[in-house]
């Protein structure tokens, strides 16, 4: 029996999947596991990473190849924008292990971007004190 060809929406999702069980892999596995070419899985991911926002990293050299950045999963839960604001908020008025912890909170169930640029501002106010 053959198996019908997954059109590119519905291997897009399949291959999130993948890559959230998965978590380190590269475009060989992709090319493997479904049947496509390299260019597609650069598509693919890229897709995946800016449309759909999944935290694919990527390490470049001889043993280089992609990750999940953190503890993201497809089963994931993400903050509504108002508890997104609230931690923004809380971020700014508060110091030491409380910013610590709301930063860390912000990166597993939030927006990386803007925890990373957070963690970034807190280290660089604890040198300058």
């Amino acid at each position: 029996m053959e198996t019908k060809k997954l059109n590119s929406s519905e291997r897009r999702l399949a291959e999130v999947f993948y890559i959230s069980e998965k978590r380190e892999f590269n475009y060989d596995d992709l090319m493997l596991e479904f049947d496509i070419s390299h260019a597609t899985a650069g598509r693919d991911i890229k897709y995946i990473r800016d449309t759909l926002g999944v935290p694919i990293m990527s390490s470049s050299g001889r043993c280089g190849g992609l990750m999940i950045y953190g503890t993201w999963s497809v089963l994931s839960k993400k903050m509504t924008k108002e508890q997104r604001d609230t931690i923004i908020y809380l971020v700014g008025i508060h110091e030491g292990d409380v910013k610590r912890v709301l930063i860390s909170i912000m990166r597993d169930f939030g927006d990386i971007i803007v925890a990373e640029k957070m963690q970034r501002e807190f280290y660089k106010n604890l040198r300058t004190k």
